[in-house]
């Protein structure tokens, strides 16, 4: 199912709770409503807790106010205002620890991320599996069990 699909209940096959579980906040932004409320959606129904917000300054202020329990970032890359990569650079500022999925509908040809890195980018539309597995990767990877 492409996400902007029929929003669905998370089954056994969906996101694993076990990272949903006291692994921080997860802060969508993007400058498409839709999108925002979609991601929100899919991701609360999995167990984690959700953020979103429709303007960079809106989810500065967010990652603000949640500090250190700011795990991930998924963010658009072109956004009015701010760019995707501006706005994450401030907030790896503000919160250390955070991983970052980028997305956009187009090609990243400039973002330059390293394997192994805290940094992603997955391409719109993107398939539920893909998106799952962009999450899971970098909170499986980047938030230690227990914290």
């Amino acid at each position: 199912m492409l996400i902007g699909g029929n929003r669905r209940q998370c089954n056994t096959d969906d996101l694993i709770l076990e990272h949903a579980v006291n692994k921080g906040t997860i802060l969508i932004v993007d400058d498409q409503r839709l999108m925002v409320r979609l991601i929100l959606a899919i991701l609360e129904g999995c167990g984690y807790e959700v953020l979103g917000a429709e303007h960079p300054d809106e989810a500065l202020a967010l990652a603000a106010a949640k500090g250190h329990q700011l795990r991930l970032l998924i963010t658009d890359i072109r956004m009015g205002g701010m760019s995707g990569v501006e706005l994450a650079s401030q907030i790896v500022a503000l919160c250390p620890k955070v991983c970052v999925l980028y997305m956009s509908g187009a090609e990243a040809e400039d973002l330059e991320l390293e394997d192994g890195s805290r940094y992603c980018f997955i391409r719109k539309p993107f398939r539920n599996a893909e998106f799952r597995h962009s999450i899971e990767t970098l909170i499986g990877k980047f938030v230690p069990s227990g914290e």
